[in-house]
């Protein structure tokens, strides 16, 4: 389960463990109930178009550098669709 928090709300939520994906913190859309951090999957893109990469570049920078992060002990979830989980 996700709980959709703002922003203020997320700090007293957080595992002790978790970890906050550096400059991504635009894309945070809410805390699992394990206390970790869930990202919006084109937020992150966007953030990466934002600092003037194309589309695709965008896309693939996240593939291999962001969600190639994770694997079997990340502590963080990326999401593509909110419905995906609601």
């Amino acid at each position: 389960m996700v709980k959709i928090l703002n922003m203020t709300m997320i700090q007293e939520h957080l595992a002790d463990d978790a970890n906050k994906l550096d400059g991504l913190g635009s894309a945070i859309i809410g805390v699992t109930h394990s206390g970790y951090l869930v990202y919006d999957y084109e937020k992150i893109v966007r953030h990466f178009e934002s600092h003037g990469m194309e589309r695709e570049e965008a896309l693939e920078y996240t593939d291999y550098n962001v969600v190639g992060l994770g694997g079997e002990f990340a502590n963080w979830v990326i999401i593509s669709k909110l419905n995906d989980i609601l």
